[in-house]
């Protein structure tokens, strides 16, 4: 992923952070943040007066260009004794974890009984329009593969690359997340599967919002179209991401 590209997830990553906190004011405590990538989100919390601490896996791609500590871990067990936080955060990252059930019964553990979850999670719309432009973002890979001759960058920059050969990747939309299929992924990013698969681990969805941008996992013309474009073409097309803050159910 080339510098503007990663400039322009943080531009978004933060006008999403500042559209959750202002819509949960009294938000505030010890937050563990799940999937830290390059802690950026960590230094942005940190900044609104979160007490942040900041976990990811050791093989992240982001480990070495990271802003603020990030503690490893096994992407399993969360290394903290029970009720240790009054907020989970996480953005993008819980589509990515395979074994999610377990997991969301650590959160609950290491959540105090007055605390809360703030999960942002990609949308059926993103995964509809991240389909959809898949070919002109292959296009805008072959062309910067031609300009900056970078041999190695096959799919570097695109969901899912890690999986399959480069020219499936190349020919078939690749999944994003860890269920379902390139096409029966869309249903399992719709609210209602968020929203049944959180009260049966335990929690309660206190609230549930769209935060309110357009944008594609390829970040086609991504710095020619600014964030009050995407917000109007949001009401048009569908939210990017959504917010989901939970509590526990028999807390």
């Amino acid at each position: 992923m080339i510098s503007e590209d990663i400039e322009w997830i943080n531009a978004l990553r933060r006008a999403e952070i500042e559209e959750v906190l202002d819509r949960l004011p009294g938000l505030a405590g010890d937050l563990l943040e799940i999937g830290g990538g390059s802690g950026q989100q960590a230094f942005l919390l940190s900044e609104r007066g979160f007490r942040v601490t900041s976990i990811d896996l050791a093989s992240s791609e982001y480990r070495a260009g990271r802003v603020f500590p990030v503690r490893d871990y096994d992407g399993r067990y969360i290394p903290f004794p029970d009720a240790s936080f009054d907020v989970i955060f996480s953005s993008n990252t819980l589509e990515h974890i395979a074994d999610l059930d377990d997991f969301e019964g650590e959160m609950l553990r290491v959540l105090r009984s007055s605390g809360c979850a703030v999960h942002i999670l990609p949308t059926e719309h993103w995964r509809l329009w991240t389909w959809v432009t898949h070919y002109p973002g292959l296009v805008k890979w072959l062309w910067r593969l031609r300009r900056r001759g970078e041999r190695g960058m096959m799919g570097a920059d695109r969901p899912g690359a890690s999986r399959g050969s480069p020219l499936r990747k190349g020919l078939i939309p690749p999944r994003h997340g860890e269920r379902g299929n390139t096409l029966t992924e869309y249903l399992y990013f719709r609210r209602r599967w968020w929203s049944t698969h959180f009260e049966r681990c335990g929690w309660r969805i206190a609230k549930s919002f769209d935060l309110g941008l357009f944008y594609t996992g390829y970040m086609l013309g991504h710095h020619r179209l600014p964030l009050a474009a995407r917000r109007r073409l949001a009401r048009l097309l569908g939210a990017a991401c959504r917010c989901f803050v939970l509590v526990k159910e028999r807390a």
